[in-house]
């Protein structure tokens, strides 16, 4: 590359720009082949690698002297450190980061090398003489070239400071709205430390009214091609969940441990980035409810369910593996394929909700410019029908950014959630910045090579160092800060079994009454009673166990206790009842299969012994005429009572009355005025409050009504002459 011939800086610029495979140090050689950095050079590095030392004056000569010196030393100090190593992944870093055919320099006395190095710059090899990898970097407050008087670890006379590997802290804080949880607050802090800056911790917490989620993620870093990670997650969540018998709400609690390794391929074409294999397994803890009745009432029917419920946990176990890819500059595409098994833990489902299938992911994200990067995403699971999301980030100042994300989120119905879908929105900030140590020692070693670089400044020394190759960049923590596995809801389904306890069809009870328990309430035919004496089912003696009650002149049937009867059989309840005068009730219920189901409930009266019925006199038989009313005729003057027992019921026995007379069940009396004419025969009985009774027989002859003919008129036959006039008067009389 650098034998090219170059004819401007505007070629130059266009290589750089279209130039594959090219390294930021040989497109600074490429443009510094005429000595100096054009203003398209400048622009072309920039736009290239994205790196704000391109941001000068190029005008400026000394910018542009620092800036080919900075390059220079870098270059030289990593030749140098692989002069003095056998660490092979060492070496690998430094052929990814320059170019594949850098070797070791003539520079194999590191002391030597430090002629070439910036002002208050040196190197050193560590106390360990014979270990390769003990080699270190120091800052001096004296000129450079004089640390190769010194041996060891320890420069006689000089002051110095160690340069770590410098660690790296990111922290963000992001407020969501989520249309099913609220307002959610998020807070990420994630590190990496030790002394090859190849651990990482991230710490995550999200806190809202409906949710609370804590994550750990620990990282390492194998060598320069392999890392791992894993998470351990703490969740719960509230939630709405549709029984049969209602809404419910409650909170269910998870854990979940998720690990990654990612591998980093080196495709000669710089398409293929890495592959990922990763694992985890969540578990739910269930939550099981007490039972809840609830009723189906309409005009006809009357039925009381039990439905039994529980709030089924489960276990999700799962693996997958990713391909990233960079397809184009400054694209990054990602691609997830696994398979998930899930399974409940269920009390009366059985296997209901288990499954097993593929699980997907697909994301890409695009560096539109230096400062606003712009990601989409759509995932797949066995408990998310599908998730999709969109993110841009905004770089506002170098270590500070601005991320707004929003996402779509939509379960599956099947698990009885009463919200499938969801949609969230964020916006966060986050800060990258070094540890309180490690700024520090970066403080420290700025200010020292200011002391020995002169005119430089200080937070161009700073800058500088946080640029060198030992500390460059990388995206281990970027790695780390995003979890192995993080739930977006927690495993939980509707488990529960519905069974009817109370059958009754109203138009099969006409006379009752039934309460929202299914309790019946008939009124008894006297209510004049003193309580319940017996009960048998089937013909067999039977414990009222508070099956059958009696309040005022009613009794009470709990069907709610009744058994239900096998199927295709019948059972018959007979309940006596006592009753005041010494007579008594008789019950009878009956219960069909189909859950409780009572059919029908007869009264039966029994008089009390030596008790008489009430006698009834001779009721005369009756006439009348079609249209003229009768005279009333009250059946209570023809009862004589005995015992002291009142007449309580009046009923027509048998036939029926002419029409347009009525029949007062209560006072006996019969009324009205007939419009057919006809015979009619009628029985009507007298029933006491001892139950007894009396009946006579009654007949009815009703006449049609007499004709209505015209009047007929009378007159005298007379004679007279003509054209005479003669008066008098015609009278017609009606009979």
């Amino acid at each position: 590359m650098a034998n090219t011939e170059i004819k401007s800086g505007a070629d130059n610029a266009q290589k750089i720009r279209d130039t594959r495979d090219l390294k930021i140090e040989q497109a600074v050689e490429l443009a510094l082949e005429d000595g100096v950095f054009s203003r398209e050079e400048l622009k072309a590095l920039q736009e290239r690698f994205h790196d704000d030392r391109f941001n000068i004056d190029h005008n400026n000569f000394r910018e542009q002297q620092n800036l080919a010196e900075s390059f220079k030393s870098e270059r030289l100090l990593l030749k140098a450190k692989i002069d003095q190593t056998n660490d092979s992944d060492l070496k690998g870093r430094a052929q990814d980061r320059f170019s594949p055919n850098l070797q070791a320099s003539d520079l194999s006395d590191t002391r030597a090398s430090s002629d070439t190095l910036p002002q208050g710059f040196s190197l050193h090899r560590g106390a360990k003489k014979d270990d390769p990898k003990d080699f270190n970097f120091f800052w001096t407050d004296e000129d450079g070239k004089n640390a190769k008087e010194g041996t060891g670890s320890n420069i006689t006379g000089m002051k110095q400071e160690k340069v770590f590997n410098k660690g790296k802290s990111s922290a963000a804080l992001d407020f969501k709205y989520s249309t099913l949880d609220g307002i959610l607050a998020e807070w990420v802090f994630g590190t990496v430390f030790g002394s090859e800056s190849n651990k990482s911790i991230v710490l995550d917490v999200t806190m809202g009214s409906n949710l609370a989620q804590f994550l750990t993620t620990l990282g390492y870093k194998i060598d320069r091609d392999q890392r791992v990670k894993v998470t351990g997650e703490h969740f719960r969540k509230t939630a709405d969940y549709l029984f049969t018998s209602g809404k419910v709400t409650e909170t269910i609690s998870q854990n979940s441990l998720g690990a990654t390794y990612q591998l980093k391929l080196h495709d000669k074409r710089e398409v293929l980035d890495y592959f990922e294999a990763s694992g985890y397994i969540t578990q739910s803890q269930g939550k099981e409810l007490a039972d809840k009745d609830f009723t189906i009432d309409t005009a006809t029917l009357f039925e009381l369910y039990r439905n039994k419920r529980n709030i089924a946990g489960g276990t999700k176990t799962g693996a997958s593996l990713a391909l990233g890819l960079t397809p184009w500059e400054n694209g990054k595409f990602k691609i997830t394929l696994g398979a998930e098994n899930l399974k409940f833990k269920t009390i009366h489902s059985g296997d209901k909700y288990d499954k097993q299938g593929m699980t997907a992911k697909a994301e890409y994200s695009h560096d539109i410019t230096k400062d606003l990067m712009a990601k989409i995403s759509a995932a797949t699971s066995t408990t998310e029908k599908c998730v999709l999301a969109l993110e841009l980030a905004f770089k506002l100042k170098p270590n500070l950014q601005l991320v707004l994300r929003g996402e779509h989120i939509e379960r599956y119905s099947s698990f009885g959630l009463a919200d499938t879908s969801e949609e969230r929105g964020s916006i966060a900030l986050r800060w990258t910045f070094a540890t309180p140590e490690d700024q520090k020692k970066i403080d420290e070693s700025a200010r020292l090579w200011k002391a020995g670089a002169g005119k430089r400044n200080e937070n161009k020394a700073r800058e500088t160092f946080r640029q060198m190759p030992q500390q460059a960049k990388d995206d281990f923590l970027e790695w780390s800060l995003s979890p192995a596995y993080k739930s977006t809801s927690v495993i939980a389904a509707v488990d529960e079994n519905t069974r009817r306890l109370i059958l009754l069809d109203k138009l099969l009870l006409p006379n009752a009454s039934i309460d929202s328990q299914g309790n019946i309430t008939e009124a008894l035919p006297n209510s004049d009673v003193s309580g319940i004496s017996g009960v048998t089912l089937n013909g067999a003696p039977y414990s009222n166990n508070n099956n059958f009650g009696l309040s005022g002149g009613n009794i009470v049937i709990y069907t709610g206790t009744l058994r239900e009867p096998a199927v295709g059989t019948t059972d018959t309840y007979r309940v006596t009842i006592d009753e005041n005068g010494g007579g008594q009730t008789i019950a009878t219920i009956t219960v069909q299969h189909g859950s409780v189901k009572v059919t029908s409930i007869t009264f039966d009266r029994i008089p009390a012994p030596n008790q008489l019925p009430p006698t009834m006199g001779n009721v005369p038989n009756q006439t009348a005429t079609v249209g003229t009313p009768i005279t009333a005729i009250n059946l209570a003057s023809y009862i004589t009572l005995t015992n002291g027992d009142a007449v309580t019921q009046y009923t027509l026995a048998s036939g029926a009355l002419p029409p347009g007379l009525t029949f007062n069940t209560t006072t006996g009396a019969i009324t009205g005025t007939p419009t057919t004419a006809g015979t009619y025969n009628i029985t009507v009985t007298a029933t006491d409050n001892d139950g007894a009774s009396n009946a006579d027989a009654i007949q009815f002859v009703i006449a049609a009504a007499p004709a209505n003919n015209p009047p007929v008129p009378t007159y005298t036959t007379f004679t007279m002459n003509e054209d005479t006039v003669k008066n008098g008067t015609l009278t017609a009389t009606d009979a």
